[in-house]
């Protein structure tokens, strides 16, 4: 995505041409909504959601490896093995303590 080219609409205008935006969206185009000029919500295609989402995953383990609130088992682990590490299959002894809050 390339975040030079998001285009800003108010919310009125959003609300009616809805379709034609999500349609701009579907193409790739993300939307900043605007209420009084001031930014409200961004909308973006799915797929570039998916890709934050995993980043911000990503970000969010290797945090919790460098503060140390992994076990120690766990913490052995190179960072770039954090990166991939899916703690939903990990057996409940090495699950980070961030993950159930």
């Amino acid at each position: 995505m390339d975040l030079h080219q998001v285009e800003s609409v108010g919310v009125g205008r959003a609300r009616r041409d809805l379709y034609e935006i999500l349609r701009s969206v579907e193409g790739g185009s993300p939307y900043l909504l605007l209420r009084f000029d001031r930014p409200v919500a961004a909308v973006i295609p799915h797929a570039d959601y998916l890709a934050f989402s995993e980043l911000a995953r990503k970000d969010a383990l290797a945090r919790a490896l460098l503060q140390g609130k992994w076990p120690e088992r766990v913490r052995s682990l190179h960072l770039a093995d954090a990166a991939t590490y899916d703690e939903a299959q990990a057996p409940s002894s090495l699950r980070s303590p961030i993950s159930s809050a």
